[in-house]
């Protein structure tokens, strides 16, 4: 019996909503959606990640492209997606296809600055400012 092709063609487009996800994809989302929410509360700003995954292809040949559906996951929970990377590719058990391991690398965001307030009164004379008098224009020096 040949096996089925489940491939999603644009497999970003289907990791948006859970419940468009094949079972075996759904699998995968929930354990790393699990695992990148657990970690949030205790990253700092700027704090980055790399995840080494592998695709996976089933008994039944089914492919699942595990880099894509964390990187995906990632993004919608927050992160900022840095790059995917090729680590290596490696012969399927099943089929004997290479199969990729590619390395996610995440960043958490920055804390947002606050823009500066304009200061409400003029500086105090002396402290390096330019200081306009109506007889002259004096230089403030330490």
């Amino acid at each position: 019996m040949p096996a089925a092709s489940l491939t999603v063609r644009n497999p970003r487009a289907a990791h948006a909503d859970r419940n468009q996800l094949r079972p075996q994809d759904r699998a995968v989302h929930d354990w790393y959606r699990f695992v990148l929410a657990s970690l949030r509360p205790g990253l700092k700003p700027g704090a980055k990640l790399a995840y080494v995954v592998g695709d996976q292809a089933s008994y039944l040949r089914v492919m699942i492209r595990t880099g894509a559906i964390l990187a995906d996951l990632a993004q919608s929970l927050g992160y900022h997606l840095v790059g995917t990377d090729l680590f290596r590719t490696r012969p399927s058990t099943v089929t004997g296809e290479q199969l990729r391991e590619e390395v996610v690398l995440l960043e958490w965001p920055r804390a947002k600055r606050r823009e500066r307030q304009q200061p409400t009164s003029p500086p105090a004379f002396g402290c390096g400012t330019k200081t306009t008098t109506p007889s002259r224009t004096a230089t403030a020096r330490w």
